[in-house]
């Protein structure tokens, strides 16, 4: 992109040979008129005490041309330069030179310049672009003539850069996108090459030709790059769910790192030019026929109270349970990945939202396992993980030392004391719709769902069910009916969607309702999760509130009246959630905790029952929110804490 200006010439001799024109009394050069000057150089225009001075046109001997304003013998003010070549400057000059705002336009490199100059030099901020088509541009800052600051640079190919620049290279933090290549690098660069932290991800365009399982995500790296290459700490997640952490050298796994399978198996330790020194881990140490089609779950938790041989034995014959429907879980996973799935090039994962529905198609929740408390699952699933990839780092450390090993179970205490001192949680909000799920963590997720939900269960000798006993029948008589009636619908216009409310929500114009209603629906929803003591104690990122403070809501809202009362609304909201499992005349029910996008649909299932008749969904739920929800909540901008009512919570008030 190197490009040459013509320079502007200075007006070096202009000593008069000849002058045409008005003079004043004392004879000087005054009003209109034209000179020759020694040299071959000619000017036109207006004069003023001898001087060129205002409107005027001046000719250099090679042809360069200067039509515009002077000021006293000075090129200054607006103006325009014409070279020989026809290149072309129209804007601001200052002393013969441009300065303030100015178009040049280069015929012999084609380009044009839109911005400010100083000195003669492209100078603050300004447009370039190097083509006749205008295709590769770039547009920022500028200093003495190269790219230097914030700018963003595309390209022939379609790339694209935005950031920072330095002395006409990439330097400091920015973006590019390879089109071609479809790749996507945010974080440091210097001398224009990616150097410092950073992020280089690999967009899949088209994964049709993989199973959900295979492509869970696009290549990703988070860490550290030295000349354009992975050097240092840093982490690469794989397309099929594996992860590598630890040190990088020139691109390659070189140091102590820790790989984490797709199964789930870790191994952690030394690597040499991208390989493994030690052998791939089996899942059991002393089973050497190991399934590979075999989930390493971390579930030994789930067994508090049992020897460790026992625990090994529980464990196969769950993962023995999960093999034999491991080709429907797949299916099921692949089907709810793509339900109502926004595009992205980055991940192919099922979403916390379509997990939601999958449990809702499946009749999981209930008023004892609602959706809050399935999403905590993936909390104890991310403890556990860390607890296990600790264990490994604990065990080499030992061998190394030649200390003895501590027992497992003694290593697992103690990581987990560990992480619950250190407040281990999963970033951002725990009940976020959009949080990505892996097939090994949905697996492990049905595991533990199915042991919360037959907590209870005993056999004919009133002993516990086994873990293996919950997870089959979770599937037999849960998930197998429901999810084969859901998926047979797919490719079907005619068919009817198991649930025909929860799909209207995903309409854009009832998604663009709630996007734009989201800020007080936030607070409205927070004021009433704050006031609720026994569920918003695990800080901002687990916020919920209870079924009796969400009533409480819709009562301080007006949104209850003699024509829609709370029973009528306690019973939408658990019907929605729990279906058949749903007891009005269970007070523990409102106890049940309820997240935001519980609220947002419940608001949109009342909305559908009290709305304008006829009126569409998105209308009906415009006027629950503007002409009932918010009227009724203004009081908390003036931060009046909310109250219990004063004749009694809601149970006494539904029989009225």
């Amino acid at each position: 992109m190197a490009e040459l200006l013509p320079l502007e010439p200075l007006l070096s001799s202009i000593i008069v040979e000849n002058y045409e024109g008005e003079q004043d009394e004392e004879g000087r050069y005054h009003g209109k008129g034209a000179a020759s000057y020694i040299g071959g150089h000619t000017y036109s225009g207006q004069f003023s005490n001898g001087r060129m001075h205002g409107e005027g046109k001046y000719t250099w001997q090679d042809g360069v041309i200067y039509e515009g304003e002077f000021e006293h013998n000075r090129i200054k003010g607006k103006g325009k330069y014409t070279w020989t070549d026809e290149s072309v400057y129209e804007g601001d000059v200052v002393d013969g030179l441009r300065a303030g705002e100015g178009t040049f336009v280069c015929v012999t490199c084609p380009s044009r310049y839109e911005g400010q100059w100083k000195k003669g030099k492209r100078d603050g901020e300004g447009t370039i672009w190097y083509d006749s088509k205008k295709k590769i541009h770039y547009s920022g800052s500028w200093k003495e003539g190269k790219r230097h600051g914030k700018g963003t640079m595309c390209y022939k190919s379609g790339s694209k850069y935005e950031g920072m620049w330095e002395n006409n290279l990439k330097h400091g933090q920015g973006t590019m996108h390879w089109v071609k290549s479809h790749e996507r690098y945010t974080g440091e660069w210097k001398n224009d090459l990616q150097d410092g932290y950073g992020e280089h991800l690999w967009e899949e365009m088209d994964r049709s030709e993989y199973s959900a399982t295979q492509k869970q995500m696009c290549n990703n790296y988070k860490g550290h790059f030295n000349a354009g290459k992975r050097s240092g700490a840093g982490r690469f997640s794989y397309a099929n769910g594996s992860v590598y952490e630890g040190d990088w050298v020139d691109n390659q796994k070189d140091g102590v790192g820790v790989f984490i399978f797709d199964d789930g198996t870790v191994y952690e330790g030394p690597f040499k030019q991208d390989r493994m020194c030690g052998p791939r881990p089996r899942r059991h140490e002393e089973d050497k026929r190991s399934n590979p089609k075999e989930l390493s779950l971390n579930i030994d938790d789930l067994f508090p109270n049992i020897t460790e041989k026992q625990k090994e034995r529980a464990i196969n014959e769950v993962n023995n349970t999960l093999l034999r429907f491991n080709s429907e879980y797949k299916a099921i996973y692949a089907y709810y990945s793509k339900l109502h799935a926004k595009q992205s090039t980055e991940t192919f994962t099922m979403r916390m939202s379509q997990l939601w529905q999958f449990c809702k198609d499946c009749k999981l929740p209930s008023p004892r396992l609602p959706i809050a408390v399935i999403n905590r699952i993936f909390q104890v699933i991310k403890r556990a993980h860390l607890t296990e990839v600790e264990l490994v780092k604990q065990k080499r450390r030992m061998n190394a030392s030649g200390a003895a090993p501590l027992s497992k179970k003694s290593m697992m205490d103690v990581q987990r004391r560990k992480m619950s001192n250190a407040g281990e949680t999963l970033a951002g909000d725990m009940h976020d719709p959009e949080r990505p799920i892996l097939y090994r963590e949905f697996m492990e997720a049905v595991v533990r769902i199915a042991d919360a939900k037959f907590i209870d269960e005993v056999d004919v000798n009133l002993e516990k069910r086994t873990l293996a006993w919950k997870v089959l029948t979770m599937f037999t008589e849960n998930v197998k009916e429901n999810t084969e009636a859901v998926m047979k619908q797919k490719g079907n216009n005619n068919a009817t969607p198991a649930d025909i409310f929860g799909h209207k929500l995903f309409d854009p114009t009832v998604m663009h309702v709630f996007e734009t209603h989201k800020a007080p629906l936030n607070k409205i929803f927070f004021t009433y999760a704050k006031a609720d003591k026994n569920t918003f104690n695990s800080g901002a990122n687990d916020s919920t509130m209870n079924v009796r403070e969400y009533l409480i809501m819709l009562r301080d809202c007006g949104v209850i009246s003699p024509e829609f009362s709370i029973k009528q609304a306690r019973l939408i909201f658990e019907q929605a959630n729990y279906g058949a499992e749903a007891d009005e005349n269970d007070a523990d029910n409102l106890e049940t905790e309820v997240i935001f996008s519980e609220f947002k649909e419940a608001i949109a299932r009342i909305a559908d029952v009290i709305g304008p008749e006829e009126s569409t969904l998105h209308d009906k739920i415009e006027y629950v929110i503007g002409e009932r929800l918010l009227p009724g909540s203004r009081r908390f901008d003036t931060g009046v804490s909310v109250s219990e009512p004063e004749a009694g919570g809601p149970e006494q008030q539904e029989s009225n």
